[in-house]
């Protein structure tokens, strides 16, 4: 199956796109340790060296961090933005848009069962209603006025 093909087909949207976004996650985690080793290994650098306090060093790891985290949740922020503006231009219903989607179709059914209904008892109705007036001793399967009387 060539790439097209696959991209055609609707998985590699599914798939592709659940891959990327897993890849972009890990990367993200990677880079946010590789980031977090290297401040760690260049404060206790700068302690031993003499030119911070580990007071110092303690405040700047700690300010780094309150950073660190306001950047993250703006980071999760614009990606959830993103994704949800990639969903809509992808047209692709929310779990929300399912949600009403399934409670319309709940309500149609219903509203089609009570239809039926109504249509069986009317039929049964008109049955009734033939039967009484059906002349006496006429076949039962007769419809009245079909030419079953006599002159």
């Amino acid at each position: 199956m060539s790439e097209r093909e696959y991209e055609r087909d609707g998985s590699a949207h599914e798939g592709g796109l659940q891959g990327l976004l897993r890849t972009l996650f890990f990367a993200g985690l990677g880079t946010a340790a590789t980031a977090r080793d290297t401040v760690r290994d260049r404060l206790e650098r700068l302690v031993d060296e003499g030119r911070l306090t580990a007071e110092e060093a303690r405040a700047v790891w700690l300010d780094a961090g309150r950073d660190g985290e306001r950047e993250w949740e703006e980071l999760r922020r614009t990606a959830r933005d993103a994704a949800r503006r990639l969903l809509e231009e992808m047209d692709i219903a929310t779990g929300g848009r399912v949600a009403e989607l399934e409670g319309r179709v709940a309500e149609l059914e219903g509203r089609a069962d009570a239809l039926t209904a109504a249509r069986d008892d009317l039929a049964g109705r008109v049955e009734a209603l033939e039967k009484r007036l059906a002349p006496a001793g006429a076949n039962s399967d007769a419809k009245p006025g079909a030419g079953g009387e006599s002159a």
